[in-house]
């Protein structure tokens, strides 16, 4: 996995220390929501940039592909809800990276078109 699952503190580890890693929860979500919710907080403490953390479904089907968004959905939904219960992010600040998470981050990591 993109990740590292199951080591994903060691994936957190990298990102800190090589600009160059650049942590992936393609499939988390799907495959272990809570681990994709402790990676993520992880990865979003650890990197040393928030827009460096992308998401992307990598499925055939439609239908996986809406389980997937709503996997992550829901991932990104928990992580920015706790950050904000305890003050570790402003509202505004959690709208403006579920945008980033959602698909900022991975526009501007491979050059795809800006958001409509």
């Amino acid at each position: 996995f993109h990740s590292g699952f199951p080591w994903t503190q060691e994936v957190a580890a990298l990102a800190h220390n090589y600009a160059n890693a650049l942590p992936s929860m393609t499939w988390m979500p799907t495959i272990c929501t809570s681990a994709a919710i402790r990676a993520l907080d992880d990865f979003i403490d650890a990197s040393p940039s928030c827009n460096s953390i992308t998401w992307g479904s990598d499925c055939w089907a439609a239908e996986e592909r809406i389980g997937a968004l709503l996997a992550w959905r829901h991932v990104a939904a928990k992580v920015l809800a706790g950050r904000t219960a305890d003050g570790r992010l402003s509202r505004s600040g959690a709208e403006i990276l579920a945008r980033k998470l959602m698909r900022g981050n991975v526009s501007g990591v491979y050059g795809l078109a800006a958001e409509a």
